[in-house]
């Protein structure tokens, strides 16, 4: 790896000062930036979206920075998005340390109608109806 790379492999923020908010009253520790995985993916979808390995690089400095916040869809990427954010938190943290929004009401035409069902029945039927 070329070494002027590495700076973004070096904490920016002390994630032990990061000011993580409590949603209500539950036990989830969210921090205040977000990271949406929009960018990231396949470049097939859309010609500025960054691949997964560019995806694993920022993931790795969003965790090192204390951002465990991340907003992903099915739609980004045609599921791409949600494989590379899958891939590059692998090994850096447990899946119970993170925070993952998402959100639905696109059609999802890429996925076999079954598979849709078993995502989301009513979006299925929005997705499937003329």
């Amino acid at each position: 790896m070329d070494n002027s790379r590495n700076i973004l492999f070096a904490p920016l923020i002390n994630k032990h000062h990061m000011n993580y908010r409590r949603p209500g009253n539950s036990d989830i520790k969210v921090s205040p930036l977000c990271l949406g995985m929009m960018s990231y993916g396949a470049p097939s979808w859309q010609p500025w979206v960054l691949d997964k390995s560019e995806a694993k690089t920022v993931v790795k400095l969003a965790l090192n920075n204390g951002i465990n916040f991340f907003d992903i869809s099915d739609f980004y990427s045609y599921g791409a998005s949600e494989e590379g954010l899958g891939d590059a938190v692998q090994g850096l943290c447990r899946r119970e340390e993170l925070v993952i929004s998402t959100k639905g009401g696109m059609p999802v035409r890429h996925f076999s109608a079954r598979s849709n069902r078993n995502i989301c029945p009513k979006r299925s039927q929005r997705s499937t109806s003329p």
